[in-house]
């Protein structure tokens, strides 16, 4: 690669170039890394002229070009960033800065560094997008130079492209980069796994490619009667694709039916659905398995129909979009913020969301590594796409539950909740989500959220509001680990009171049901005392210490309900109503079935003993409730 190929190629793109400005780093990068030779033995500077070429096949501006020609200045070089700032000014001076790696510091570890750099990374791109886009060029051309490595540090390396830089090009919009780094990454990562892949791919490549050569001379045909111009591509799905969906799916190769596509491309929107017509009446499709991308944009604003037809009964991808679709699904956001000035625009806010919310929670978060680690869960996993019942859609990492929907739609939402309807029926708020599904969070006014939460929520920004509550409420802090019995010790108190000591848990007997109100007797076990109604007919049977018990009028604790219902449905949302028109609280609710019943268990939090009675006594008078009881208590 020379500096002549790379000023050609942004000249085609931009005549009116700067290219003064571009040679001028160049030919300053070039004296400063005359000294360095790359792992394979060629010049330094071959890396930063690659990594330009790559900028400029994405037709980004003069000042990146110049700036990734100039991004290892700081980090291998004696070159100041005041010293960089005056030859080359501010702009690209910070977005030098803004890539480079920090300072390594001895008391750190490396994965302290890597992360520390990642976090210095994301926020410099906040400032400006094009710091993350020059990084993605500088991290695929290190990755297409891999092999010169040591396997140690090739592995080290494609792990963190496969968890953190191939999710921010998808991110961004940049399929065509995405795409490479998970290949080379996967096959350095499972070397084996992406042998048996491609063998298989290439052994079956020919089949595949008649089957859909017969379908595009089909469609062209088909399409030409309505007088639109397309053109029709085949799309290759990636190996390590390819592997996901294996897994996920748990199937073999060959049940994986979009290993190839047919993408038509065309001009406009209403084209596309005319087009999508056209399919439509030519081969039967699977309605379960459309979708409209256009109306509906995934939230990196990546827009397409897509559909799946059968053919000889075989299931077939079929992509239809426009040509500035097509450019932005492989371009991304390089190409949106080139072409339609979107800096600062409220689609490019729209775009960079995400962003904006890993820097608003990144704040709570004591280390760099738990901010890698809380990236992993909430930005950079498998993710779904669910839905309000509005339309509006909803990004959560795979295994997403209610709650961090709710968190995800509106801070209140989420201390609100005690339930939530998916898809039109009743779930808890532990449900696990899947794509697709449209949900409808239950909120009350009087609902806090609960510490049990924090067992079960996927998204650190779920975690992170609900600590900043639990701290708010109780002034202690609000963390799962080793300080969760101290603090549940400094808030609870129980429901009955026994001369048996401290640490026996109390069992509310199921042979006679005690409910508040009624004389009680405890009888004492190794470690339990289990409570029976003073009228209770197995008393007498029973030659176990008994032991005193009583009631506590005054309760300061949330307590355990369970609710045996024949049928769930439609029965959870009475019982959330009936609860809240008492004024209780209701801290967390969830269910299961046992048998041929179901039961729901909420944890309600009354104002006194007569008050719990009372909302007990409500409970089951509703229709379709077999009988209420209190839960497990701890001294």
């Amino acid at each position: 690669m020379d500096i002549d190929t790379i000023l050609k190629k942004v000249l085609e793109y931009n005549p009116k170039a700067n290219v003064e400005l571009i040679r001028s780093a160049y030919e300053f990068a070039a004296s400063n890394h005359k000294k360095e030779k790359r792992e394979s033995g060629e010049d330094y500077i071959q890396h930063p002229l690659n990594a330009a070429y790559i900028l400029a096949e994405y037709h980004l501006d003069e000042e990146s070009i110049a700036a990734v020609l100039l991004h290892d200045i700081l980090e291998n070089t004696g070159i100041s960033f005041d010293a960089l700032k005056e030859k080359f000014g501010l702009e690209i001076a910070t977005l030098v800065d803004g890539v480079s790696n920090i300072d390594v510091l001895k008391e750190k570890t490396i994965e302290e560094i890597r992360a520390e750099n990642v976090r210095k990374l994301l926020i410099a791109t906040y400032k400006d997008i094009r710091v993350i886009i020059i990084k993605l060029a500088d991290k695929l051309h290190n990755m297409r130079t891999i092999q010169y490595l040591s396997p140690e540090r090739q592995r080290r390396i494609a792990k963190e492209a496969l968890e953190i830089f191939s999710p921010i090009a998808y991110r961004l919009g940049m399929q065509a980069i995405k795409s490479e780094i998970e290949n080379i990454s996967f096959k350095i990562l499972e070397p084996q796994k992406y042998k048996e892949i491609e063998e298989k791919v290439v052994a079956t490549e020919l089949v595949r490619k008649n089957e859909l050569e017969e379908l595009r001379q089909m469609l062209e045909k088909s399409i030409s009667e309505k007088k639109i111009d397309v053109r029709i591509q085949f799309r290759h799905k990636n190996y390590y694709s390819i592997y996901k969906k294996m897994l996920e799916k748990n199937i073999p190769l060959e049940e994986v039916y979009d290993i190839t596509a047919l993408r038509i491309i065309t001009k406009d929107v209403n084209e596309c659905y005319v087009i999508l017509g056209v399919v439509h009446n030519l081969w039967k499709h699977i309605p379960a398995q459309f979708n409209d991308y256009i109306a509906m944009p995934k939230p990196n604003m990546y827009k397409s129909l897509h559909t799946i037809i059968l053919h000889h009964g075989i299931p077939v991808e079929i992509q239809i979009r426009t040509e500035e679709m097509h450019k932005l699904a492989e371009e991304g956001i390089a190409a949106h913020w080139l072409y339609k000035g979107l800096i600062n625009s409220e689609e490019m806010d729209r775009r960079m969301s995400w962003l904006k919310e890993i820097l608003e929670w990144q704040k709570d978060l004591k280390t760099s590594q738990e901010f890698i680690e809380a990236l992993k869960i909430d930005f950079f996993r498998d993710i779904i796409f669910t839905f309000t019942p509005k339309g509006k859609m909803i990004e959560l990492p795979k295994g997403g539950i209610p709650i961090d929907f709710a968190y995800m739609v509106h801070s209140d939402l989420g201390d609100k909740s005690i339930g939530a309807k998916v898809n039109g029926k009743f779930v808890s708020l532990k449900h696990e989500l899947h794509n697709g599904d449209i949900i409808e969070i239950i909120t009350s006014k009087n609902q806090k959220p609960s510490r049990e939460w924090l067992k079960f929520v996927k998204t650190n920004k779920a975690r992170v509001k609900i600590r900043r509550m639990i701290s708010a409420e109780h002034k202690v802090p609000a963390q799962i680990g080793t300080e969760k019995k101290t603090i549940e010790k400094q808030i609870r108190k129980t429901l009955i009171e026994v001369p048996a000591g401290q640490g026996y848990m109390l069992k509310m007997s199921r042979c006679c049901n005690p409910l508040p109100g009624d004389k009680i007797v405890g009888v004492k076990k190794i470690r339990d005392v289990s409570i029976h109604r003073a009228d209770c007919s197995e008393l007498q049977k029973i030659v176990r210490e008994k032991v005193e018990a009583s009631w506590i009028n005054d309760i300061n604790t949330f307590v355990e309900l369970e609710v045996g219902v024949g049928d769930i449905s439609g029965i959870m949302t009475q019982i959330f109503n009936m609860i809240l028109a008492t004024g209780a609280e209701i801290e967390s609710t969830n269910a299961r079935k046992s048998g041929q019943t179901s039961e729901c268990l909420l944890n309600v939090k009354p104002k006194d003993l007569s008050h719990l009675r009372d909302i007990i006594d409500k409970i089951k008078k509703l229709k379709g409730v077999l009988w209420v009881r209190i839960g497990s208590l701890r001294m």
